[in-house]
């Protein structure tokens, strides 16, 4: 099945203090059938950060703004300059974190074999709604109180416990390298280990905050989020550390988030509308492609013809 169409409304661009515009996003990445993959604990926080730092390194162009990771998906809210710039950044972050968890759990199968689903976030209103909802989940699920307290990878743990939010990733191309050259009997994977410094960017429209004010406002944010999602009844982290993490849950709850626009009724209408107009332009030059490299198969296989036939060549 192909990919939907990217498409990001200019409408709803942001501008921070220095003029840069901005579009912010929110991503969504699930493990293929639901398995556990990425259940909590120190080792997927540590592979976790480390491809989202690998990307970070890798391109530019691109701001984490907040993330939280459950055993079999994750999300990132994320501002950023172009739609080539998110799609460099989820092809470098998925792939390192694809082979870092198949080295992690001993896994041979595919990881994410779907493409990462993106909507857009219009305003700053619909960007708050968006940090809540990331920083319930842990909480809504009935697994902690509040989200400061998932042993997973998870923004709430440096806003609350002022974690450095460290992480790793493996250079198997040169361990690789190593490991077939003579001294290979010597090589070992944790001599290939890189280690990467995760820190949370400030969203363009909030810029004008200073950073203590920005911080008590994502804390209150996880606050909100606590109270909102609050469960009678909680298992506690420890419940999905124990599960295998090649369990497969019968049944995959769907993604709640709207299909193409994050916002009021009225602007995601006409995000809609846009999307048509981008549609029907995308289809239009698609189609005059396809006859052009039709015709000129057509004019090819006749200048063939006519070539085999000056020769006196059976066609």
């Amino acid at each position: 099945m192909a990919n939907p169409l990217r498409f990001l409304d200019e409408s709803f661009a942001c501008v921070d203090e220095d003029g840069q515009r901005w579009f912010l996003v929110e991503v969504t990445q699930r493990i293929h059938r639901g398995r556990y993959l990425l259940r909590p604990g120190r080792d997927t926080r540590a592979v976790f950060l480390g491809a989202v730092g690998y990307a970070r390194a890798r391109v530019s162009g691109v701001s984490l703004l907040d993330y939280h990771c459950m055993s079999n998906h994750f999300g990132l809210v994320l501002a950023v300059r172009d739609l080539r710039s998110l799609a460099a950044f989820e092809q470098a972050m998925n792939g390192r974190l694809s082979k870092e968890l198949k080295w992690l759990r001993g896994y041979d199968d595919f990881v994410f074999p779907n493409a990462y689903r993106m909507v857009q976030v219009a305003d700053e209103a619909a960007l708050r709604e968006r940090f809540v909802y990331g920083r319930g989940n842990c909480v809504k699920e009935g697994l902690v109180r509040h989200p400061s307290q998932w042993t997973g990878p998870h923004a709430a743990r440096q806003w609350h416990h002022g974690e450095v939010a460290r992480g790793y990733y493996h250079d198997f191309t040169a361990y690789d390298r190593a490991r077939r050259s003579k001294r290979g009997a010597q090589a070992k994977l944790s001599d290939f280990r890189c280690y990467v410094t995760v820190e949370l960017d400030k969203a363009p429209c909030w810029q004008q905050m200073d950073d203590a004010a920005y911080a008590r406002f994502q804390r209150s944010l996880s606050d909100e989020a606590a109270a909102r999602y609050a469960q009678a009844e909680v298992a506690g982290a420890r419940a999905c550390e124990l599960i295998s993490p090649l369990y497969e849950p019968d049944a995959i709850a769907n993604d709640p988030l709207p299909l193409r626009l994050i916002g009021s009724l009225a602007d995601r209408e006409a995000y809609r509308e846009r999307l048509r107009a981008t549609r029907t332009a995308y289809t239009a030059v698609i189609q005059r492609w396809r006859a052009l490299m039709t015709g000129l198969h057509d004019h090819l296989n006749a200048l063939i013809g006519h070539s085999l036939a000056a020769l006196a060549l059976p066609v």
